[in-house]
Parts: structure tokens; C-alpha cells; sequence
């Protein structure tokens, strides 16, 4: 009599086992993809305040060192002014460049009207706080010689998930 025995393969995997990996796998990367984004988000509000910041440091060495940018004035004007706008969709500054939320380094000399010397568009997601008590500033001014500021204040930025990102300017002209 001859017996014919069954034997099972033990060479791949079943169709249940597979299914469960996949989806352990999936889950785990779409787990994986949401906070990356979300820190991907919270950098850009990060990094909006950081350039901020580096903007108004930069304008005040500048009126501090009196460096006049080529182009914007000549060697005989005076240099009045160094300023920082930060532009809010629907206008606000005096140059704005784009109807977006952005901020200009401007340079004022002699008797010509202001002059921009840069311009940086936030990231998308990033935008000006314009809700009262919370940007009480939107333009600072940078005096050469004495080093004297107008217009000290602070920004509020707002980001994704309700974050917010704050750069002040004191009267003394330290920037935080």
C-alpha cells in the first residue's frame, strides 16, 4: 500500500503573515511622515524668527558702522537710517515689495526716499500676528553714531498648530 503524506513548504511566507507586516509597515511610516511634517512646520516658524532676528542685527551693525550699500547711496549723502519693515499681507510698509508677509531692510540717506536694500518672503504657513496687543511694532529704525532705535517693539509671528514665534527690540535696542 502506498501512503501519500502531505508535506507543507516551509520555503516563503503565508499570505496572512505578509498581510501583517505590510501593515505594521504602513502605519509605522505614516506615524513616521506626520511628525516629520509637523517638525518640518515648526522649523519653518522656527527659522521665520531666526531670519527676523539676523535682519534687525543686521541693520543695526550697519547704522552702527555707517556702511552706506552701493548703489542705494552715494558718497556724499548722509546716511539718516537703517530700518526693518515687516510687512503684513494687505501693506504696511512705506516699500513694501510683494503684498505678502515679508520683511525689508531698508536704507534711508540723504534727502531720497528710502531705499530697499533686501527683501525675504516668510515661509509658507508663516504669517504676521496683526491681533491687537500682540505686534506692537512693525518698523524699526536704526540711527547711526548714537545708535539710537524708534519704533521698538515686537513681533509676533504664528505658525502651524497655533505656534507662535516672538522677536522684541528694546528702547535700548537689544534685540531678543
Amino acid at each position: 500500500m502506498i501512503s501519500l503524506k502531505y508535506q507543507r513548504s516551509s520555503l516563503g511566507f503565508t499570505f496572512i503573515e505578509l498581510l501583517v507586516v505590510f501593515t505594521i509597515t504602513a502605519t509605522l511610516s505614516t506615524l513616521g511622515i506626520a511628525s516629520f511634517l509637523s517638525y518640518s512646520r515648526a522649523q519653518d516658524l522656527r527659522n521665520a524668527g531666526y531670519d527676523l532676528s539676523t535682519l534687525l542685527h543686521t541693520a543695526k551693525s550697519s547704522a552702527q558702522s555707517q556702511v552706506k550699500p552701493p548703489g542705494k547711496c552715494d558718497d556724499t549723502d548722509t546716511l539718516n537710517s537703517y530700518s526693518v519693515f515687516v510687512c503684513c499681507v494687505g501693506g504696511g510698509c512705506p516699500a513694501c515689495v510683494t503684498n505678502t508677509d515679508s520683511m525689508e531692510l531698508v536704507v534711508s540717506c540723504g534727502n531720497r526716499p528710502n531705499q530697499v536694500v533686501s527683501a525675504k518672503q516668510f515661509p509658507t504657513g508663516v504669517s504676521v500676528n496683526t491681533q491687537v496687543g500682540q505686534t506692537t511694532s512693525r518698523a524699526f529704525s536704526f540711527m547711526p553714531l548714537n545708535g539710537g532705535i524708534t519704533g521698538a517693539g515686537q513681533v509676533v509671528l504664528n505658525g502651524y498648530n497655533s505656534k507662535t514665534q516672538k522677536v522684541t527690540v528694546t528702547t535700548l535696542g537689544v534685540i531678543q
